[in-house]
Formats: C-alpha cells, structure tokens, sequence
C-alpha cells in the first residue's frame, strides 16, 4: 500500500492509528487559516476481480446510477464544503473543493482487514493527471462497490475510510444507494473521513487530540441531536473544545492557522489568490511561489480559480545590504509592491511595466505584492537591483544575471 508506515485509516465505527509526535508547528497570527483544497473523485463504473468473504474468487462490473452519483455530491458539497467547515471552526478553517469524474471505471482495489478498499494505487492514474504535488491537501474517491440491481457486493472495508498519506490527506467512501436521499445527516461521513487525514496531520505537528479523536464522542458524553446527526460533537471537535483530563483537546484555531499540509511550511513567496478582484475574504488558494514571476496569459493561475476577475498577494521576509534599490513591477492587470507595509507602488487601475528606487535599511524586510486581474491577459513579475550593481535579484533561475 501506498505509504503504509504511517497514516491512519477510519470507518464509521473503526480508526487504525498510526501517528508520531513532533514539535508543534509556528502558529500564524491570522485569524483564518489557510484553506483546504480538495480534490474530489467520482469513479461511477468499477470493472475488477476479488475476493469475497467465503474465499470465492469473483468479479464485478457494475456502474453508478446517475441519481446517486449526484446525490453523493450534492451532499458532499452541501455539508462538508459549502461554508459548514467554516462555520463549525468559528471561521479559522475553510475548505475548497473541486469534482472531477473519471472517465474510466476502477479496475483494481487494495486488499486490507477483511475487505476492499480504492487505495492511492488504485487511483494513481487520476492522481497523476488531476493532483500533481503541491496541488491539493486532500483527496476523497467516491466509488461503486456493489451491482445496483443485484445483490452482489465487494467486501469492503468499512463504509469510508481516511488517512494522510504525507503528500496529502486521501479518503473513500463507496456508494450506498439507500443512505444519500436520506436526510440531514447524510453529509457527514464525507466530513468524517476528511477530518481523520486532518486530525491525523495536525496531530503529527504536535497538536493534542482525545485519545480516540473522531471515535471519542460518546465516551466524552455527546449524543446525536434531534436529527441523528452528530453536529454538537463536530462542532466541540472542530474548535478545539473537547476537554479531557482537563485539557482542550481537538482542532482548535491555533492548529487550524498553522496552514494546511501544502501551506504549513513555506520557504518561497507565500502566494494567496482570491476568487474576486479585491483580495476579500478568505483565499481560496494558499501555495508556496519560489518568485513572483508570472506570466498566465488566458489561462488561470490553479484549477480553483477562474481566468479572470480573480486577485493574489504575494508576501516574503528577505534580508537586505543597506542601500538604494530599483524595483521592476510587470503587472497586467493592476498590482501595487509594499516595502513593510510601506506603499512604494501604487498602480492598481491598469496594467503596464514600472519601476521606483527606493532606500532600503540594512537588515530584514517585508515584501507584499498585491495584483488583480479584470479580464484578459494576466501577468505579475517582480524583480530588483541594487543602484549601481547587475546583479538582480529573486529572478527564476534561467532568467537571473549574477
């Protein structure tokens, strides 16, 4: 199994832990943290052999009925990502999502415990194509584990199941025609399984859980509510209000600002893009950019965000030699270039190439490089020189002259 060594794997009813403890992770100042991108994707056919319970070796060609793939993900999109993770963290946690169906049916599942599941093996071709490193934070596979109109059925492990595979979170959960037209609560096994890969991540940067995470609810002496969900238990857990031996245990807002798997530790420019032109709200896309060197033409910056009317910030803490320095801004359309919070540039209303000298102290300083996008062509480049020297710098390798 993909990266068997460590990650965790849930049912419903059932967690396989296996997590190391490492110091906790620098805790941003922000009040929202960095959102998580998702990838979520629908497998309506599956074409394999396996074998069932009693040892019989079958197999099973089967297709998803068209209602239940869109009630899969309407309830997927109405509970989990559609404003609940925001709203059940106190709006320090936000999750994007985008829904890809694959155009081939699955063609092999993973054994584990006594049944089936579609591991990262079995969808690599999907992940490959639709999730190259540093794309998402989490991944969901909705999958066909039985015949619609027969009672054939793979043995599969546990209605839904997630972990954190290190690249980032992956969780499954196969079809059951008769749970999705259901009610209110039928969204949340998909929040239940994002949120073990979740707990499993933070939980390795040295945040405290309950000791049974996810599965401790009615040993911490919650119930379900008048509607059968656990909506009082996920919200406890998802602020970090969970007390055991006296102690706030769960997901609380300083894990949740600390930035999400492919957000936690950025080395480069910390690029946050907006899906509007005017920066508001939280980000729906948050990467680490090596250099502010773009040049997107029609095309949109991530697969979350649209070609147009959308808007980034860039923002790094660089040491300078004292000294006066030119700044080169290409922007289309307007941008302004911040010097510890110091406006230098101010050419928000069109696009165009410009340039200032200013001085800069010896010692560290915040770059913040604010650009929109209307309709159109986009591009935002920055770059900049000492007075008097070549050299310039924060260029992308190929273009740096030393």
């Amino acid at each position: 199994m993909h990266r068997s060594t460590v990650f965790r794997l849930a049912a419903l009813t059932l967690a396989i832990v296996l997590l190391a403890a490492v110091s906790r992770a620098a805790v941003s100042q922000t009040q929202t943290g960095d959102p998580w991108k998702m990838l979520v994707l629908v497998y309506r056919g599956i074409d394999v052999d396996y074998t069932d319970l009693d040892g019989t070796r079958k197999h099973l060609t089967a297709t998803m009925p068209p209602q239940d793939a869109e009630l899969m993900v309407k309830s997927f999109l109405h509970l989990p990502h559609r404003g609940v993770v925001y709203d059940y963290t106190d709006r320090t946690g936000e999750l994007e999502a985008r829904v890809v169906y694959a155009a081939r049916p699955l063609t092999s599942l993973t054994p584990i415990g006594d049944g089936y599941w579609p591991s990262p093996d079995d969808t690599r071709p999907e992940l490959n194509a639709y999730a190259p490193p540093g794309a998402y934070d989490s991944v969901i596979v909705f999958w066909q584990a039985s015949h619609p109109t027969t009672d054939q059925s793979i043995p599969a492990f546990g209605w839904g199941l997630g972990g954190w595979f290190f690249d980032f979170t992956y969780a499954s959960v196969f079809n059951l025609s008769w749970i999705w037209p259901s009610g209110a609560c039928d969204g949340e096994v998909f929040l239940h399984e994002w949120l073990h890969g979740v707990t499993a991540f933070y939980s390795d940067q040295g945040f405290r859980f309950p000791v049974q995470d996810l599965h401790g609810a009615e040993e911490a002496g919650y119930t379900t509510d008048e509607d059968g969900c656990w909506r009082t238990w996920l919200r406890d857990y998802m602020r970090g209000l969970v007390y055991e031996d006296g102690q706030r245990t769960g997901l609380t807002p300083e894990a949740w600002r600390s930035g999400s798997i492919t957000t936690h530790n950025i080395q480069g420019w910390r690029g946050e893009y907006f899906d509007n032109e005017t920066l508001a709200g939280p980000p729906v896309v948050v990467r680490d950019d090596p250099a502010v060197w773009f040049s997107w033409d029609l095309a949109a910056p991530h697969p979350l965000l649209a070609a147009d009317h959308f808007s980034s910030r860039w923002t790094r803490r660089l040491n300078f030699a004292g000294g006066a320095y030119t700044f080169y801004l290409a922007h289309n359309d307007g941008a302004r270039l911040y010097l510890d919070d110091r406006l230098l540039l101010d050419k928000w209303g069109r696009g165009g190439n410009d340039s200032l000298t200013a001085p800069v102290a010896a010692g560290p300083h915040t770059l913040r490089v604010e650009h929109h996008e209307v309709a159109g062509v986009a591009e935002a480049r920055l770059y900049w020189r000492m007075v008097g020297s070549e050299r310039k710098f924060y260029l992308p390798a190929a273009f740096v002259s030393k």
